[in-house]
């Protein structure tokens, strides 16, 4: 996925300046994914209740920073994109949804943070 990504943003002739932060962001991503799934190793027989709890906060919380770290290289990857009109008109339309759906991403782990409730 994460090469995947970066080709993309090659593809989409995102400059260079931001294929770096591109390149962070998926250096995050793949680090939270490797440690969101480590986090659940660490339990063993003698754990206890609140311990339990804890690593599922942590766990959420690693998942929250994976999230927000896609939502925005998916978010630079639509800017340039749509900037540069890259690809057809099918490609701009999925990658114009993507961005719409990064968007979303971050909005919703804003109203969960801040607990408001959507009607």
């Amino acid at each position: 996925m994460a090469k995947s990504l970066l080709q993309v943003a090659q593809a989409v002739k995102v400059p260079d300046e931001w294929y770096m932060y591109l390149r962070m962001l998926v250096i995050v991503m793949l680090a939270t994914m490797f440690v969101s799934m480590s986090t659940w190793m660490v339990i063993s027989e003698k754990t206890t209740v609140e311990s339990f709890e804890m690593v599922g906060l942590v766990g959420s919380s690693v998942d929250a920073i994976q999230i927000v770290a896609g939502s925005f290289a998916f978010f630079i990857l639509t800017v340039f994109a749509l900037k540069n009109g890259a690809g057809n008109v099918i490609f701009r339309v999925l990658i114009a949804i993507l961005g719409v759906l990064a968007v979303l991403d971050i909005l919703g782990l804003l109203i969960a943070d801040l607990d408001l409730e959507i009607l």
